[in-house]
């Protein structure tokens, strides 16, 4: 099945994005807002249709991470655009996946000079949100762990690729 992804705001720039996904065979197309829904929507042998690769994504962290789960999936992706397309089993989903494993599971970018993005490995931000689905508290968490509440709740938003 072909499933359609745009992530715009402008109404006419979404209006042509959506006749070009319909276009080149699209069944469903999600929106940004839908982003959760489209990962559901996604099965082995589906290819998933974007206008580009720069609307996609918000940082090359989340890229990758989102070609690595493409790839779990078995979904070709193909940034319509760009004439690109990506297949789960190409060098490039290999290559991927080893930046964003050869980083001893901290996985930065930097901007200004400066790291960004979480300072502890992500073993660690998983053990967080397990404790947190278990029942312990932000409270809890922050007493224990000696960090801020805004910390905190950065840490828990973060989508861990299984």
């Amino acid at each position: 099945m072909k499933l359609g992804y745009i992530n715009e705001t402008d109404i006419q720039k979404k209006a042509e994005q959506t006749h070009l996904l319909k276009s080149n065979g699209c069944e469903r197309i999600f929106q940004s807002n839908q982003y959760n829904k489209l990962f559901k929507a996604l099965k082995k042998g589906d290819i998933l249709l974007t206008p580009s690769i720069k609307g996609l994504n918000q940082t090359t962290r989340e890229l990758i991470r989102m070609m690595l789960t493409f790839r779990e999936k078995g979904v070709d992706i193909s940034f319509l655009e760009d004439e690109l397309t990506i297949k789960p089993n190409s060098e490039v989903t290999q290559v991927f996946g080893k930046i964003y494993h050869s980083s001893n599971e901290n996985f930065r970018t930097f901007a200004g000079g400066r790291p960004s993005g979480p300072t502890v490995p992500m073993s660690v931000i998983k053990k967080i949100q397990k404790m947190y689905e278990t029942g312990s508290t932000k409270a809890e968490l922050c007493r224990k762990l000696d960090i801020s509440a805004p910390t905190l709740d950065r840490y828990l938003k973060i989508d861990i690729l299984e």
